[in-house]
């Protein structure tokens, strides 16, 4: 009787030991790992899509109906800034290299605008001659995201290595 309690007990405690591990593991997998994963995937689609809307605003001259370019532009550009400011609090290691991803994407948005805005006032011969430093702009700040998703990637292949294969 007494052997079988004491089995009881230990199985209990391990059971509660191993909860709590479990419990850990996915609250940092969540709070750290998927975050990261999942944020640095968003600023991808926000880089892309800021130069989405100033080349559709580019091409159209902000006609009228088609002049939200600059605001969807705006909007995405400071959905970049506060997921950089977000994934430096989750990977505060990482800060230097999300600070060089924003001074980055600053130079490509302000390219990126002072293309759009040539294409506008100034016609097709304007715009041409902003578009290869634009077009420069984006391959330097879009190798920068993809690094950092990759980053973003091995790192939760890391983690579930650690958890699952310990």
């Amino acid at each position: 009787m007494y052997v079988l309690v004491f089995l009881f007990i230990v199985f209990t405690v391990f059971q509660i030991k191993e909860n709590g591990y479990v419990l850990s593991m996915s609250e940092e997998l969540e709070s750290n790992h998927f975050a990261t994963i999942i944020k640095s995937e968003e600023m991808k689609r926000s880089v892309i899509q800021v130069q989405q809307w100033l080349t559709d605003i580019s091409v159209t001259r902000a006609a009228e109906g088609l002049d939200d370019g600059f605001d969807e532009a705006a909007a995405n550009a400071e959905n970049v800034r506060n997921l950089a400011k977000e994934l430096k609090e989750i990977n505060p290691d990482k800060t230097a290299e999300l600070d060089q991803i924003l001074k980055d994407f600053e130079i490509y948005y302000q390219t990126g605008t002072k293309m759009a805005n040539a294409y506008i006032t100034g016609g097709t011969e304007a715009g041409n001659a902003s578009m290869g430093e634009f077009d420069q702009a984006a391959t330097k700040i879009n190798q920068e995201v993809d690094s950092f998703m990759d980053f973003a990637h091995k790192n939760i292949s890391d983690a579930m290595k650690k958890y699952l294969l310990p």
